[in-house]
């Protein structure tokens, strides 16, 4: 059994693709995308020929591009001539239309644009099964899963840490304001009063007859 995915995309697809790629070997499943793989005066169409001939899988990656793509379907062509299993990998929520009615009526896509992290699991696990490396993808996997499942704790640790500094902070800030209205609570001040106020007053006496 051939060990590598070939990769059949569109070329406006390339950064999708090379993530993907990346994702994928990242879980020890080596891959064969032409934009990497055809060197420099190598004869493209052969060289594709070649690659289909002995890969173990073939995935598509499906959008937009790839549907329009007059190449795509020449890929998908030679793979059923050569028997190989087709995985398509919806990258985009869009529906086969064209000759990929035909070529795709009864497969069962992968939906990678919703939960990308997770649907690769999914993915390689397929792979991993087609290429009958199942243990040893499967170890990786686990690992990048824990490894997921451990960056999400530290964010949102670090979230929590950045709360609790916003909130000191602004404890700190406040804290002379507070201070004084709780003063101003405990002794109230008392209004001044002027001397001529205070003072008792002194009635007049009326004038007596000499």
């Amino acid at each position: 059994m051939a060990d590598y995915v070939f990769i059949s995309y569109a070329a406006a697809d390339q950064a999708t693709a090379n993530r993907l790629v990346a994702e994928i070997e990242k879980r020890e499943i080596p891959c064969w995308i032409s934009s990497r793989n055809i060197r420099p005066g190598q004869d493209y169409q052969n060289a594709i020929v070649r690659a289909l001939e002995g890969a173990g899988v073939v995935l598509l990656l499906f959008s937009q591009a790839a549907n329009e793509s007059a190449e795509i379907p020449k890929e998908l062509a030679l793979a059923s001539k050569f028997k190989k299993t087709i995985i398509p990998a919806r990258i985009m929520d869009i529906v086969p239309s064209g000759p990929f009615v035909y070529q795709m009526t009864t497969a069962q896509f992968i939906d990678l644009f919703r939960d990308f992290e997770a649907k690769v699991d999914e993915l390689c696990s397929y792979l991993a099964e087609t290429l009958q490396v199942t243990e040893v993808v499967r170890q990786r996997i686990a690992r990048e899963r824990h490894r997921r499942m451990t960056k999400r704790k530290l964010q949102r640790a670090g979230i929590g840490v950045l709360v609790l500094l916003v909130l000191a902070g602004v404890g700190f800030a406040m804290a002379p304001r507070v201070a004084t209205w709780l003063a101003a609570r405990e002794h109230p001040a008392v209004p001044s009063q002027s001397p001529s106020s205070s003072a008792p007053r002194q009635m007049a006496l009326p004038a007596l007859p000499v």
